[in-house]
């Protein structure tokens, strides 16, 4: 949980007189807007739920209004430092056109922010200029500190955002450890 305190002091000469804290809360607030996800069957489907608030806010997942903890079908949560993820896993076209919710919930209240979920049955049924893969990845076994280069090949109209993970959770790109190009 963070807290923010403030301490002021009123004091005369050499004597103190008194102590005021001042604790600074905040209902929560969802600061990164919740991306709708179209995929094809079988594939990952991420959302990510940014949030901000005092004391920090805990983070539920709904997929058309049933707890994603509810079933392994909606897949896994994982928090990070400022939210929390949702990653459905092989996703099935039954789940085409669920409502994803992410609430945020502290003593002062909540804040819920809703996308959807597309699930195209195969390829063949997405649409054209849909964003594909070009290339397969695999594992890459590194040491620690060794440079590694991860190539990501994609088509699609319009050329499709490419979004970095790592255990599920956004890497930072401002970061100087992460290089993008292209």
């Amino acid at each position: 949980m963070r807290v923010d305190i403030y301490s002021y002091f009123l004091s005369y000469g050499n004597t103190r007189l008194g102590l005021v804290s001042y604790f600074l809360s905040e209902k929560p607030r969802i600061v990164q807007p919740l991306k709708s996800e179209t995929v094809i069957a079988g594939q990952s489907a991420l959302f990510t739920c940014m949030v901000e608030g005092n004391p920090f806010p805990r983070v539920q997942w709904t997929v058309s209004g049933m707890s994603a903890l509810a079933s392994p079908r909606f897949g896994e949560v994982f928090t990070m430092p400022r939210g929390s993820v949702l990653r459905i896993t092989n996703a099935l076209p039954t789940l085409h056109g669920a409502v994803i919710a992410c609430i945020a919930e502290n003593a002062l209240g909540h804040a819920e922010a809703t996308a959807r979920l597309s699930v195209y049955q195969n390829e063949d049924a997405a649409p054209t200029g849909f964003p594909r893969f070009l290339n397969v990845f695999s594992v890459i076994v590194a040491k620690k500190n060794d440079k590694v280069e991860l190539e990501c090949r994609t088509e699609g109209d319009p050329p499709p955002t490419v979004r970095w993970y790592k255990d599920s959770t956004p890497i930072d790109l401002v970061n100087a450890r992460f290089l993008v190009t292209g």
